[in-house]
């Protein structure tokens, strides 16, 4: 893999194990858009900036974090940095859950520089928490029932 920028946070279903394979396919393009961003991964490994380059992702959350990251690191880092605690991924969970309709209108204003506190809550608990669906913006409840369908 190339030494590409990484994001400070893992990302599951990312695509930064494949970053040489699809930069090989893709070359050098004069416009790169993604519309599934997630951790940036692919943008992170590009060969060469591209003229155009437009990341996008429907949560709201990932939105946040790199709007902040931008304008104000240093509040993110600290609202981060926490020892990973299961009673404390349970208090956060609800909290920043219940952030998601402000944050998506505050998300509107391309001024606003983001929420430091969700930004960094959000990229602690998806560093703290096993496997996907950490604070998912479009939270979907899997299905239970029906043997040999969804949770069992």
């Amino acid at each position: 893999m190339t030494d590409a920028l990484r994001a400070p946070f893992p990302y599951f279903g990312g695509k930064r194990a494949t970053i040489d394979l699809v930069w090989a396919r893709l070359g050098r393009p004069t416009q790169y858009i993604e519309p599934f961003c997630g951790s940036a991964a692919m943008l992170f490994g590009a060969p060469a900036a591209a003229s155009l380059e437009v990341i996008g992702d429907g949560n709201g959350f990932i939105a946040n974090f790199w709007r902040c990251v931008k304008h104000q690191p240093g509040a993110v880092a600290e609202a981060a940095d926490y020892p990973v605690s299961h009673v404390d991924l349970g208090a956060r969970h609800p909290w920043l859950m219940a952030q998601r309709g402000r944050l998506g209108e505050a998300l509107q204003d391309p001024h606003w520089p983001g929420d430091a506190q969700v930004a960094g809550w959000w990229l602690w608990g998806h560093c703290s928490w096993i496997g996907s669906g950490w604070c998912e913006w479009d939270r979907k409840i899997p299905h239970v029932g029906n043997a040999g369908r969804g949770v069992q």
